[in-house]
Parts: C-alpha cells; sequence; structure tokens
C-alpha cells in the first residue's frame, strides 16, 4: 500500500497540531500552577520592605465602599494574636488594590468587613499597596 503525498502531509499537519495543542495546555497548566504557589507564598511575613514601605496591623471598626476606618493593632508575635489599641485611622483605599484572603485568595476590598484583623503594606503617603485579611 503506497500513501500518496497528501495523505502524508495531512496525517504531518495533524500530529503537529496535536503536539503544539498538548504542549500550549502543558504551558498554560505550568503557568497557573507557578502563579499560585507565589500568591499562597505571599504571605505578610514573607514581605520584604523596600525603603519607605511599613506594615500597619488594624481591626476594622468600619467598611463603608472602600472607605475604611480602623483601630490601629498590635501583634503578639509569641502566640499570633493582633490587639487593638486606642489609635484610629481611616482611609481610602485605591480601586485595584490586592486583598489577600487567610486562605491565600487574591481578591478586591469588597471581601473586606467590620471586625477583620488586616495587614497593611503601606507605602510612604501615597497609601495603601496590599492587604491581607489575617483574622
Amino acid at each position: 500500500m503506497k500513501m500518496n503525498k497528501r495523505k502524508i502531509i495531512t496525517i504531518i499537519i495533524v500530529v503537529l497540531l496535536i503536539a503544539a495543542v498538548a504542549g500550549g495546555a502543558a504551558y498554560y497548566l505550568l503557568a497557573v500552577k507557578a502563579s499560585s504557589d507565589s500568591s499562597a507564598t505571599d504571605t505578610v511575613d514573607t514581605v520584604v520592605l523596600e525603603s519607605g514601605q511599613s506594615i500597619v496591623y488594624a481591626q476594622l471598626t468600619s467598611v463603608l465602599g472602600n472607605n475604611i476606618t480602623y483601630l490601629v493593632a498590635e501583634k503578639n508575635e509569641e502566640n499570633s494574636t493582633y490587639t487593638a489599641t486606642e489609635e484610629t485611622g481611616e482611609l481610602q483605599i485605591p480601586v485595584g488594590t490586592d486583598v489577600i484572603t487567610k486562605l491565600g485568595t487574591t481578591t478586591t476590598f469588597v471581601r473586606l468587613s467590620t471586625g477583620n484583623t488586616i495587614a497593611m503594606l503601606m507605602q510612604g503617603d501615597d497609601g495603601v499597596m496590599k492587604i491581607w485579611i489575617v483574622q
């Protein structure tokens, strides 16, 4: 049985398409895994602060849209609890600011609610860069 040239070319094209789809799927799955691994390790405890940055812990007393009112909190390193102080603060969270939940999921400020204890990555006077819900 002799195959004609057209059938051979068709088979080669089909094999190449299958290989391209499989390679693309593998690349996509590896990229998704890598991005989920990086967000899971992106915790407030692993952040390396740059010049002008600080971490502020806060217990939310009011959340209205992207405006929050809070009591500054202090972290007890021994048992990882947070104690609210009498110092208060108020700020507007910029739209698009990442909020990381306790499970490591990246979301928006819509997930914040009164009573949450959060850690805020602050950049000098520019405001909030990232938020973690810690309790």
